[in-house]
């Protein structure tokens, strides 16, 4: 996700020895459409960070505010969907 690395190559520069494990879980439901003529989207809703290793708020804040704003198409079933997705984020 290139967002995702972009939060993490920008605060790598500020705390060279950032890294760790960031498991993001979050719920995926139904997004209410701006006109009521598009179809809706589904959003990120319930968003919680899982953090091993990275000891970095505002990194973790940017890993979840570009989370946040992802829309996804809605599913074929309708139901609500709970995701987990894990990064790794090492310095090369």
């Amino acid at each position: 996700m290139p967002d995702v690395e972009s939060c993490y190559r920008g605060w790598l520069q500020e705390s060279p020895g950032l890294e760790g494990r960031v498991v993001l879980r979050f719920a995926l439901a139904a997004a209410q459409p701006e006109d009521p003529g598009e179809e809706a989207g589904w959003q990120v809703t319930e968003l919680a960070a899982l953090v091993d290793g990275v000891e970095h708020p505002l990194f973790e804040a940017c890993v979840k505010n570009t989370i946040v704003h992802l829309q996804f198409e809605r599913p074929l079933d309708e139901q609500p969907l709970e995701v987990l997705l894990p990064f790794q984020f090492t310095p090369k």
